[in-house]
């Protein structure tokens, strides 16, 4: 799968909430990092996990999970093989550059990006999302 073809499958699903402001989705698009859909204020802080509590939240994953998941490294420096994925916790991650790791079905991602604790690693889901349309329907 080629960089474009993940990004555009990615953004399609995390960045969902997004579909009613063409301004923001177009930045995202942007020869930026997608992963900047959680750092620039696009989502709020209730759509996606941050730091500690990311890798918590990617380490809880079952094996089951890990395993199918899709693995995309941005710069192609490194991926965890195949036959250790079942048992790979988010410390596995930080040998790579930038990493998404992204349930087949995009009701999950992880990413851990190349600026390492200083900003991510990320873990978003289909249920922090749901915060994101709770919140709007408030206003």
């Amino acid at each position: 799968m080629t960089y474009e073809k993940f990004k555009n499958q990615w953004l399609k699903h995390f960045a969902a909430p997004l579909n009613d402001n063409p301004c923001d989705k177009s930045m995202i698009r942007a020869e930026q990092y997608i992963w900047h859909l959680f750092t620039w204020g696009y989502l709020p802080k209730e759509c996606f996990l941050m730091g500690v509590d990311a890798a918590l939240a990617f380490d809880s994953l079952t094996p089951e999970e890990k395993e199918s998941a899709i693995y995309f490294e941005r710069f192609g420096k490194y991926l965890p093989s195949l036959s250790d994925r079942k048992n790979i916790c988010a410390e596995d991650l930080t040998e790579c550059t930038e990493i998404y790791v992204v349930a087949r079905d995009f009701s999950w991602t992880y990413i851990w990006t190349h600026e390492g604790t200083w900003c991510g690693p990320f873990y978003c889901d289909r249920k922090l999302l749901s915060n994101y349309r709770l919140e709007e329907k408030s206003k």
